[in-house]
Order: C-alpha cells, then structure tokens, then sequence
C-alpha cells in the first residue's frame, strides 16, 4: 500500500507498507504543540461562535481548545487528528468539562483533502494551529471553506514557542 506524507520542509515523501496502514505517527505532519489557554476566548470572539456553530479543529491535539469552546459557545465541536492518542485526550478532556455530547473526534490524514474535504463541509466554523507547509497542502480546503461562507481562523507555527 502506497502512502505519503509532508516532510518538515513540505516536500512530499512517498513510501510503502505491505497491507497495513502506516501509522499514525508516520502520518503525522506536524508536533502536538497547544494553542494557549489565553488565546482562546480570542479565537472564538474573533470567529463569532456560538450554539448555532460547528467548530472543527483541524489537528485538535489534546482537545483543550474545543472543550473550552464547547463549554463556553455551547457549540457543536469535532475534533481531527492523526493520532488516536490525542483524539483519546480530547474525548476525555470534553469529558472532564462536562461538554462530551458537543464533542466528536474523527481520525483524519490531513493529506486525505478528499476526505478532509467531507469533515469541512459539516463545519460553519475552522480552526488550525498548523505548520505553514501544512497549511499551504490543505489550502484547496481551506479557501473553498472561505469561498462558501465559513469562517476560518488559523494559527500558524514554526514548530516552536
């Protein structure tokens, strides 16, 4: 089975594996770093979230930022993510703020843009705290998510703080 993936300087690596997906972390195109906790009233305020919204969080790492945004928008929210560690981290982080019937966590391969594609269409709101040569593979996505009147907020990382 043929796969790909984003190297850190964004150029496509390809590789194989006999009839097994590769794993998550082969996957993964970028760390888990959190967004701060400061910022994210901000991203919801700027985004205009409330209870009529559907937040997804494209690499929703340990789930911190939609639990917050469903416990306090009362918005519907589905997490993304590779790693089925950190969709587990966030199902237990909306767990631990009372708000697990809002949340959702798909596992999702950001290079899938057909299948990120379908995830986007439910979403009248985006978010992603990505690498900049992730944003630039999933801005097909992105601008059609613009084009069709959703809003989108992202953050964009060099991998560190």
């Amino acid at each position: 089975m043929l796969h790909s993936r984003l190297s850190r300087d964004g150029a496509r690596e390809h590789g194989s594996s006999s009839s097994t997906r590769p794993t998550a972390d082969a996957r993964a195109c970028c760390p888990v770093v959190a967004t701060d906790q400061d910022v994210w009233s901000t991203i919801t305020d700027v985004a205009n979230v409330d209870n009529t919204d559907v937040l997804v969080d494209i690499g929703c790492g340990d789930g911190q930022f939609i639990a917050h945004a469903a416990r306090f928008c009362k918005c519907q929210c589905i997490g993304l993510d590779v790693r089925e560690s950190c969709l587990q981290r966030t199902k237990k982080m909306a767990d631990r703020n009372g708000v697990r019937h809002l949340v959702d966590v798909i596992e999702q391969d950001f290079t899938d843009l057909v299948g990120l594609q379908r995830v986007v269409d439910r979403a009248t709101v985006l978010y992603a705290f990505l690498l900049p040569h992730v944003i630039r593979e999933i801005e097909p996505v992105l601008l059609r998510a613009v084009e069709n009147g959703k809003r989108v907020v992202l953050f964009c990382s060099t991998g560190g703080r």
